[in-house]
């Protein structure tokens, strides 16, 4: 086998990996794109948030180093979160980051996302070029900068608060 060359999923004869020499030793095989190693392939539909995320990254060129952050982190990511939730997605030369758009705080430290992307996904925070993108839970979206992105997390996260609040309430209004 060469380097670069796909290396057949044994469970359901899907898409496989590729093997990159120069990113992976031996022991860091990647599971297969279509049915993660299980051999029941995924209903596309459960894996449209990341394809997104993908077909993009692939369009642009990046990450052109830490490659796993997409194909390992994001996708484990994706896979854990219902298709339809909103986030914020970061694509950089050197890398991704997803950032979870809910109106809690995201740590003990009461991080919101919209602060943690205003404070440290600014130009030039990571030395190197970064593209921000939305996804609405349906279509993911470029915007302008790291502050347009910190913006739409902030309206879509206090949309969500008020949703959830108007729940409690008719909930509450049931029992009483």
């Amino acid at each position: 086998m060469k380097a670069g060359e796909p290396i057949p999923c044994p469970a359901c004869e899907g898409d496989g990996e590729v093997f990159n020499a120069i990113e992976y030793d031996d022991s860091h095989f990647r599971e297969c794109e279509a049915c993660d190693g299980t051999g029941a392939v995924l209903d596309p539909w459960y894996r449209r948030h990341y394809l997104a995320l993908a077909s993009e990254a692939g369009a642009v060129g990046w990450p052109s180093s830490y490659r796993e952050d997409l194909t390992v982190h994001d996708r484990r990511s994706c896979e854990e979160r219902d298709p339809r939730e909103p986030f914020a997605w970061i694509l950089r030369e050197c890398g991704t980051h997803i950032i979870s758009v809910q109106p809690d705080p995201l740590d003990k430290a009461g991080n919101t996302g919209a602060g943690l992307i205003r404070d440290c996904f600014g130009p030039g925070s990571w030395g190197d070029r970064a593209r921000y993108y939305t996804w609405d839970g349906s279509k993911l979206r470029e915007v302008a900068d790291h502050k347009a992105l910190a913006a739409w997390v902030e309206t879509t996260a206090a949309s969500i608060a008020r949703a959830r609040k108007r729940e409690h309430d008719e909930r509450f209004a049931r029992v009483a």
